[in-house]
């Protein structure tokens, strides 16, 4: 039909370009193109007040970050929730820390969806993965992995070193300007 016809000669001359529009309007928050803000969801092995595992708490530090910068940001636990790889229609960005979580089983409405593995460790049981090549991005946090990744992958990942919020740990013991930084 000439509708089909119309959409398919819009598609191929403005999709690439409203794409990448719309991806910078979220990130910048500008809300030119969409009043929703760019939406992160972070796979862990636990999430919620009964976690034990670092992970979750390495994310959530980034997750509180990106929430104060007016983001959206929510968790999946791998090891909890029923359905791990359903993933909400207007996420933009999965963040996984576990290495066992198959990234292609995912469903998603989104197709545009940008994937990172954020290595915290264990480099060589990530590559090992079947669906390790899925990622779009690779983010390690320290110089091992990163070379590791580096070396062994067809990945040039980025380091994401791990922060420490001060006033999570103990809010009595006041910071010092000498060892903060940016």
């Amino acid at each position: 039909t000439q509708k089909a016809l119309n959409n398919q000669h819009f598609a191929k001359k403005w999709q690439r370009w409203l794409k990448k529009e719309v991806l910078n309007d979220k990130i910048r928050c500008n809300r030119f193109f969409t009043e929703k803000p760019l939406k992160f969801t972070f796979i862990t092995l636990e999430k919620g007040k009964y976690a034990a595992t670092g992970e979750y708490f390495i994310a959530q530090g980034l997750a509180e970050e990106l929430e104060n910068r007016g983001y959206e940001v929510n968790f999946i636990s791998k090891s909890n929730d029923e359905d791990k790889f359903n993933i909400d229609c207007d996420v933009d960005v999965i963040i996984s820390l576990v290495n066992s979580y198959n990234i292609d089983k995912i469903k998603v409405k989104n197709n545009l969806v940008i994937k990172i593995a954020w290595i915290l460790n264990w480099p060589e049981w990530w590559i090992n993965k079947s669906y390790f090549e899925s990622y779009d991005l690779v983010l390690c946090s320290n110089s091992r992995s990163l070379h590791y990744i580096n070396e062994n992958s067809g990945y040039e990942a980025q380091l994401l070193a791990v922060a420490t919020n001060p006033e999570k740990f103990n809010p009595d013991v006041k910071s010092r300007e000498e060892f903060e930084c940016d």
